[in-house]
């Protein structure tokens, strides 16, 4: 068993120890093959190791797990800004000149590429006095020098360049790799603290309001909106003896808070990330009212409940069961269809006036047209812009 401690084989990995994993991995694969392999992945990188990953030839250099943090897409600038640091550093100013400078072995990659074109051999003997010179003096001038070696020898200069800089990324690895298991930030101790959790459950409305899913989704699914707090009763309503409705206690709704939670689904990838970052207990994006831009985009998650509008009609599936909610011209009545369902409604106040539940429908709670108002009302007519309502230009 590869984790003993585990039932399963098998064990999900990402952030810090995977880089050094999979830096590894990549070191050994493109040494054992015995040839220039072009690689990339987002294991692990981050602003910190993003240099080093660039300086192994890795192209193009991907992440994935460090965006998963607070701050999202605003973290990437650091990664430009600690390459652009060390490249300030070694006095060049493109990639190739980087990965060519960054360990020294630039003269080591050029006679390596060299061997592998005719007459390479004896271009090393007479041109490799001056390209090590221009490596060491003058390390940014280094790539155009290799292309005009290249266009002498009739080769393709761009190609040549491209040989020299995933040669010298292989070398520099065999600096940089070893290094990682060493680097106290990718052990155990800095890696095995847990986000603050709280002895409290997570639910569809009235969470503690800390917003911190909001800035731990990388997409920025999850937005806040502004709800009218209400505590009432409810009905559960079904068919009666007589077919007509048969009223009876139902869970009740209620709100508590104004500031609220709701997820674009169609933004939503479940990366579970607000879940992490969440400190109760759930996660935020399958418990917060989920909405969507349109129907496609509900029948492609038929596994969450949701809403989404068409015109002035608010479109729901909830408790799995499709309906529709249609007001009335003058904003005081409505109507609610479903599978075996219709029923009159009272808006302002919000009411059950009457309607037909069929005998194999299952009981309709009057919970979900609370639901409906607040989603209604709060969401896809708040006088605040969100992602589903822009809000009325001035």
């Amino acid at each position: 068993t590869m984790f003993p401690t585990q039932t399963d084989p098998y064990m999900y990995v990402s952030g810090p120890p995977l880089h050094v994993i999979s830096m590894n991995l990549m070191q050994r694969f493109r040494e054992d093959l015995g040839f220039e392999f072009p690689v990339s992945f987002s294991a692990g990188v981050d602003a910190k190791n993003f240099p080093h990953a660039v300086a192994c030839g890795m192209v193009p250099v991907t992440t994935c797990t460090d965006l998963l943090r607070q701050g999202g897409y605003g973290r990437l600038p650091a990664y430009l800004r600690g390459l652009a640091r060390q490249m300030q550093n070694l006095g060049v100013t493109s990639r190739e000149a980087f990965v060519l400078a960054t360990r020294g072995r630039a003269a080591e990659a050029v006679q390596a590429a060299l061997q592998q074109t005719q007459d390479g051999a004896r271009t090393w003997r007479l041109e490799g006095s001056r390209l090590s010179e221009i490596a060491n003096e003058e390390p940014d001038s280094l790539p155009l020098a290799l292309r005009e070696t290249a266009t002498a020898l009739g080769i393709d200069p761009d190609a040549f360049v491209l040989l020299t800089t995933r040669i010298a990324g292989r070398l520099n690895g065999r600096d940089i790799v070893p290094a990682l298991a060493e680097d106290p930030r990718y052990h155990a101790r800095a890696n095995g603290k847990t986000p603050r959790q709280i002895d409290s459950q997570l639910a569809l409305y009235d969470c503690i309001n800390c917003d911190l899913c909001i800035a731990a989704c990388p997409n920025d699914a999850i937005f806040a909106y502004e709800a009218e707090p209400t505590r009432t009763d409810t009905e559960l309503l079904s068919q009666g003896p007589d077919g007509d409705l048969r009223r009876q206690t139902g869970a009740g709704f209620t709100i508590e808070e104004i500031h609220q939670l709701a997820v674009l689904s169609g933004a939503c990838n479940e990366c579970s990330n607000c879940e992490v970052y969440c400190p109760e207990s759930g996660a935020p994006f399958q418990l917060k009212e989920r909405v969507f831009l349109n129907r496609a985009d509900c029948d492609a998650s038929p596994h969450v409940d949701g809403f989404w509008r068409e015109n002035d009609v608010l479109h729901a599936r909830l408790a799995g069961r499709r309906i529709q909610l249609t007001l009335g011209a003058d904003g005081k009545s409505g109507t609610l269809r479903g599978d075996g369902l219709r029923l009159d409604l009272s808006w302002e106040p919000l009411g059950v006036r009457g309607g037909e539940i069929s005998a194999t429908s299952p009981p309709f709670d009057t919970a979900h047209l609370w639901r409906l108002k607040t989603v209604w009302n709060a969401i896809f007519h708040s006088a605040t812009p969100n992602m589903v309502n822009p809000g009325t230009p001035p």
